[in-house]
C-alpha cells in the first residue's frame, strides 16, 4: 500500500514554483517531484528526482537522489546515489555512494561510502569505511572498519582495524586491533579462533 496521496500533482522542471515551497526547495536542481507541503512548513516529498541541493528538513518517502547535502529529516525509502547526509533518521532504502556524518539508521542496504558517525540499528552492510559509530544489529558484508563499538550483529568478511567487539558473530575477515569481550574478558587478540 503506498502512502502518496494520489490527488498531489507532479511538479517538472520548468513549472512555476509553488508559492508555499521553501526557498532551499526552489534552489535544489530537481527533475520532477511529487511533493506536499503541511500547514506547519514541512516538506513532504512522495517520489522524484533530486540531483542537487541542500535538504533542509521533512520526510522523504521513495525517489533518487543523486547528490547534495541532507541535513535533517526522516528518509523512508528510496535510492541514494551520493552526496553528504549531515543528521536525521534513514529507516530503508539503498545507498550506494557518499558520506554519512552522524544520525541513526534503523534498515536499508549500504553498498559503498565513508560513514563517520551515528547509530547503526539493522541492514546491510556491504562495503564501504567505517570512521566511527555504534553498530546494533545487521549484516556486515565487507569493507574496513576503522573504530567504535559493535554490539551484535554478524560479521562475513572484512577488514577490522580497531574498535570495541561486545557481541555478535564473526565469521571472518581481518582483525588488526581493538578489544574483544570474551566469556567476560577483554581480549586484545581478537576473534576466539585466531588464539
Amino acid at each position: 500500500m503506498s502512502n502518496v496521496n494520489t490527488d498531489i500533482l507532479i511538479w517538472r522542471r520548468g513549472d512555476a514554483y509553488p508559492a508555499n515551497w521553501p526557498e532551499w526547495l526552489k534552489a535544489a536542481d530537481i527533475e520532477w517531484c511529487q511533493i506536499e507541503i503541511t500547514k506547519s512548513g514541512r516538506v513532504m516529498w512522495y517520489d522524484g528526482v533530486w540531483y542537487d541541493g541542500v535538504w533542509g528538513n521533512g520526510a522523504w518517502h521513495d525517489g533518487e537522489w543523486h547528490d547534495g547535502v541532507w541535513y535533517d529529516g526522516v528518509w523512508y525509502n528510496g535510492i541514494w546515489h551520493g552526496g553528504h547526509w549531515l543528521d536525521g533518521e534513514w529507516h530503508d532504502g539503498e545507498w550506494h555512494d557518499g558520506e554519512w556524518f552522524r544520525g541513526a539508521w534503523y534498515d536499508g542496504i549500504w553498498h559503498d561510502g565513508d560513514w563517520h558517525a551515528g547509530t547503526w540499528r539493522n541492514g546491510e552492510w556491504f562495503d564501504g569505511v567505517w570512521y566511527y559509530g555504534a553498530w546494533f544489529g545487521g549484516e556486515w558484508r565487507d569493507g574496513t572498519w576503522r573504530n567504535g563499538e559493535w554490539f551484535d550483529g554478524v560479521w562475513y568478511n572484512g577488514v577490522w582495524a580497531n574498535g570495541i567487539w561486545r557481541d555478535g558473530e564473526w565469521r571472518d575477515g581481518e582483525w588488526h586491533g581493538g578489544k574483544w569481550y570474551d566469556a567476560g574478558e577483554w581480549r586484545p587478540d581478537g576473534p576466539p579462533r585466531r588464539r
